[in-house]
């Protein structure tokens, strides 16, 4: 989230989700990500007064005000998307996970007492422990799927604002760039002068062109530079290439979990003959889709 675009999602978040964007280049170890988004959040949010200082100095420069303004208004939407991430998507994301973690216990105790009664071919309280593990599952995956649609409407809002701020960017490297051309005009005519009292002008100048460019302008540059970096770094590689893969193939096994207990749960009210071979190799794949969903919870 605002966050975003080479890394993120970095910074990491949730159980089965994220946001579209551009293509992603690298990729982290998911246990890296919560660091790595944690870490954006807290730049953004450590760089806030400077920015404002820094927008403060331009306004001592010839820059169009609406530059200015528009600059202000998407740094100001980036910081209260930062806080957003530690207030409001963080704590949902361990939330979510804890809920998935603590559940994993119980999972394979019922597993575990499904094996036995299948040996007992007791089909009844099999049927009876398929449905209670079902509706845990079920309601399991919904939290998941909500999750992952809020990452993913938060990072494409991250995204976004990301955008407006490289737009912004542009408006004051266009003033750099009209001091700079300036300064080399008076550098040549500070070269070429004879007269002391034109070159005091000319020194004057370009003293005074100096100070806007290094002391008003290039701060503000810096630090939407800084800015920018940090949340396409994130964007690109964790938050997609990391989350994106890691709650997405979680997603995946949701569905094949809920999908294999309810035909599974079908099968044996239909079936007047059970095949108990074919009921084992099931739980098995029930129990190999849990296991992965565990996995990839533990790496987020």
């Amino acid at each position: 989230m605002a966050f975003i675009r080479r890394v993120v999602i970095s910074c990491l978040i949730g159980m089965g989700i994220l946001f579209p964007i551009s293509s992603y280049n690298v990729v982290f170890a998911q246990d890296e990500i919560p660091t790595v988004m944690d870490g954006l959040v807290n730049r953004v949010i450590d760089l806030h007064p400077s920015f404002l200082n820094h927008i403060a100095g331009a306004r001592n420069t010839d820059i169009d005000i609406s530059v200015l303004e528009s600059t202000t208004k998407h740094e100001g939407k980036i910081y209260e998307q930062a806080q957003q991430w530690k207030t409001e998507i963080k704590p949902k994301m361990e939330d979510s996970k804890k809920e998935i973690l603590n559940y994993n216990s119980e999972f394979q105790s019922t597993y575990d007492e499904i094996q036995n009664q299948i040996t007992s071919k007791n089909k009844d309280e099999i049927l009876k422990l398929l449905e209670v593990m079902q509706s845990r599952i079920t309601n399991k995956k919904q939290s998941v799927t909500e999750f992952l649609a809020t990452l993913k409407d938060y990072m494409k809002d991250v995204t976004t604002s990301s955008q407006q701020l490289q737009n912004d960017r542009m408006g004051v490297q266009a003033t750099m760039d009209g001091y700079r051309a300036s300064l080399d005009s008076l550098y040549d005519q500070l070269y070429n002068t004879t007269s002391d009292t034109v070159r005091e002008q000319l020194e004057n100048q370009t003293a005074e062109i100096s100070i806007k460019l290094y002391d008003n302008l290039e701060p503000l540059y810096k630090d939407e530079n800084v800015m920018i970096d940090s949340i396409n770094g994130v964007n690109d590689g964790v938050l997609n290439v990391g989350w994106i893969i890691s709650l997405e193939d979680m997603n995946t096994n949701w569905t094949i979990l809920d999908t294999k207990l309810k035909k599974l749960i079908q099968n044996m009210k239909d079936a007047s003959d059970i095949n108990w071979t074919f009921i084992t190799d099931d739980m098995s794949t029930v129990k190999e889709a849990w296991d992965n969903i565990y996995k990839r919870t533990e790496e987020l």
